[in-house]
């Protein structure tokens, strides 16, 4: 499958600590998009490519809000990061 193929909006997550996926993988996946209606790009800092396996301070907190408020919900990551912990109930 190709980048462009891709027709819902898509959502794209990377900690700066990950060492499987690269910005220039990011800034690529990004221009193949063509098709998606929306496209958004988070950068967790100081979590890993396994964000989502993590400690809630660590990055799964924030990666959990960023998909909330991805689809509509909740308050942004950058908040929850702040309180070190999930809001998701």
């Amino acid at each position: 499958m190709d980048a462009k193929d891709i027709r819902v909006p898509t959502l794209y997550v990377r900690g700066t600590l990950d060492d499987w996926s690269r910005p220039e993988d990011l800034q690529a996946l990004h221009a193949e998009l063509v098709n998606a209606p929306q496209k958004q790009f988070v950068v967790l800092h100081g979590s890993t490519h396994f964000l989502h396996l993590d400690r809630p301070e660590k990055g799964r907190a924030a990666f959990l809000q960023e998909m909330l408020v991805f689809l509509g919900n909740r308050q942004p990551a950058k908040e929850a990061q702040q309180k070190g912990k999930s809001t998701v109930k």
